[in-house]
């Protein structure tokens, strides 16, 4: 079997776009830059909103009763670095803090094709 082409995974990936960008919110990435710049909105961009359920929580993990994943599109994503905890994500009117930034959830070959954030507010 060989590897799918860029084609190919553009195809895979064509259905989370699209429910990305028909049902997703706006957020903004919040980004913390240093003390003399301490913080830059990028614009906004939209991402899928999904809470974490109690069902799905795991005692010992860092997910939390009122976390939520928020499912972006690299392509758009504004900060091509990994978001630490120093950044923020404005989302439903308030601020929420990053517990973990994955690239890799959603990535082939190397090539990223969405960024799942996992966010505290």
């Amino acid at each position: 079997m060989s590897f799918p082409s860029t084609a190919q995974l553009q195809s895979i990936f064509a259905p989370i776009f699209e429910l990305i960008d028909s049902s997703g919110e706006d957020i903004i990435v919040r980004e913390y830059i240093d003390a003399s710049n301490p913080v830059v909105d990028h614009e906004p961009i939209k991402a899928k909103p999904n809470p974490i359920r109690t069902q799905d929580l795991v005692e010992g993990s860092l997910a939390k009763q009122g976390d939520m994943f928020l499912i972006a599109r690299a392509e758009v994503f504004p900060v091509a670095r990994r978001l630490d905890q120093r950044d923020r994500i404005y989302f439903r009117g308030r601020d929420w803090a990053i517990i973990n930034d994955d690239a890799n959830q959603y990535s082939i070959g190397g090539v990223v094709y969405a960024r799942v954030l996992h966010v505290r507010g």
